[in-house]
């Protein structure tokens, strides 16, 4: 792994993990602060990657594949998996290898393979699928930013990849792509939870909904009741877009002083329930684009009144989150739903506070002693004070813009949060910084650093 990490192949395996040494002993392992993991990039085009026009060799006993690290008898062609070690015998086709006559896949320089699937058990003549899960519960501003990014996500997808589309805030909100006459939506109420047979009934897609004849997907659904949500990104890319220009935040009242009334875990429940429909056992994944905690129905994490903070980890140790438990029990429930089914969540989500990102990054560092001296050692000494002035106002500027919207007794609410302690400091620094550079132009400091 040390040798691998030097040589960076990241670029051509799309493979990072969290630690360049495997431990050798359970006693290694425990001591392994950071947990060992790998974040894998499948499909990933590049030149260095050979592509087999055949289907790989498996195990007998775990259905791994053939790689570097199996050992093989080439006398009696039998090669012995490095995970289960049993021993397979190769196939006719591979009569012809020997020491010096190796398959591409025992050549250690291919850390990854590519292979052409022929028609068997190991292809699949179905698409990917995609679903859209969107937060509406956020301001104007950050639902245009995520728009645009799924704008410019679903323009990327394959044209063959099949597409849906949930929103939700309060209330969850399916959209049928099928039907290009008009916007068509069902509407799920976010307080309620739901069974994975219930969304498929009023979906169309559960018992009632089932039909019989020629044109019938595996697990009886008809091809009609899929393309209804799912629908490929060269046909539906239009009417996608034209659905997100239209779309707006969640209009649902909010009292003052309370959360977004956000039912995440319900348009997550449906979102895999679709997909348990339409495309069981085939590749397919939700991409959900959360702007807050989910504050309403099941996997709620905390209550919809603004006094009573989000848990912390000493809640949690003291046992005095009293959603915790039941939003665990559910997303686990949620967790082996998709893997049974084969598919896979994508949760974009972020607890960073933008307001407190602008100050620690277009404010605070702009005032730092060894900025300013490397500035003052590049500009003429009166055009130091011109550029403090420009740089720090110019962040001041967008935090006063970010936050123009909110009221409270705070910056972002009747809530204290991170923002709240930065602008005073970065208020003192900048007032330091213009009065250090004014007393040095009017005379009345030395140009002279005694101490730093």
């Amino acid at each position: 792994m040390s040798e691998m990490a030097q040589t960076d192949p990241e670029g051509i395996d799309g493979v990072r993990m969290t630690w360049n040494a495997w431990p050798r002993t359970k006693v290694e392992s425990s001591k392994c602060v950071i947990p060992i993991a790998a974040s894998i990039s499948p499909i990933r085009p590049h030149p260095d990657v050979p592509t087999l026009p055949y289907s790989p060799l498996r195990c007998k006993t775990c259905s791994a594949v053939l790689n570097p690290f199996s050992r093989v008898d080439f006398a009696a062609l039998i090669w012995i998996c490095p995970f289960c070690f049993q021993r397979n015998h190769f196939p006719h086709h591979y009569s012809a290898i020997s020491d010096t006559n190796v398959p591409a896949e025992l050549y250690p320089q291919y850390t990854s393979i590519d292979y052409s699937l022929p028609a068997g058990p190991y292809s699949t003549s179905q698409p990917p699928v995609f679903v859209f899960v969107l937060d509406t519960c956020v301001i104007e501003e950050e639902l245009g930013f995520a728009k645009s990014a799924l704008k410019q996500a679903i323009g990327l997808l394959p044209d063959n990849s099949l597409v849906g589309f949930v929103s939700f805030g309060t209330q969850v909100q399916v959209h049928e792509l099928g039907f290009s006459d008009m916007s068509k939506v069902y509407v799920f109420r976010g307080s309620k939870e739901l069974s994975k047979d219930q969304v498929l009934d009023q979906l169309g897609l559960g018992l009632a909904g089932r039909r019989t004849g020629p044109g019938i997907q595996k697990g009886g659904l008809a091809v009609s009741g899929v393309t209804k949500f799912l629908l490929p990104a060269s046909e539906c890319e239009y009417m996608l877009n034209s659905l997100l220009d239209e779309l707006g935040t969640d209009q649902w009242p909010v009292p003052p002083g309370n959360r977004a009334f956000r039912c995440t875990g319900v348009a997550l429940s449906i979102a895999a329930g679709l997909l348990g429909a339409c495309s069981a056992g085939t590749p397919a994944r939700i991409v959900g684009l959360v702007g807050g905690p989910c504050t309403e129905g099941p996997g709620a994490i905390v209550s919809k009144d603004m006094s009573d903070p989000v848990r912390s980890h000493k809640d949690l140790d003291k046992d005095a989150a009293p959603y915790f438990k039941k939003a665990v029990q559910f997303y686990e429930e949620l967790a082996k739903q998709l893997v049974s089914q084969g598919h896979v969540l994508d949760l974009f989500a972020s607890a960073l506070d933008q307001a407190a990102n602008i100050v620690s990054s277009s404010i605070q560092p702009l005032q730092n002693i060894g900025v300013l001296k490397y500035i003052g050692e590049k500009v003429h000494p009166d055009e130091k004070l011109v550029w403090v002035q420009y740089h720090i106002g110019k962040g001041f500027a967008a935090l006063e813009k970010l936050l123009k919207d909110y009221a409270g007794k705070y910056a972002t609410g009747d809530e204290v949060c991170l923002v709240c302690f930065f602008p005073s400091c970065s208020l003192c620094s900048s007032l330091y910084a213009y009065c250090d550079a004014i007393n040095r132009q009017n005379g009345r400091m030395s140009g002279t650093e005694m101490v730093e």
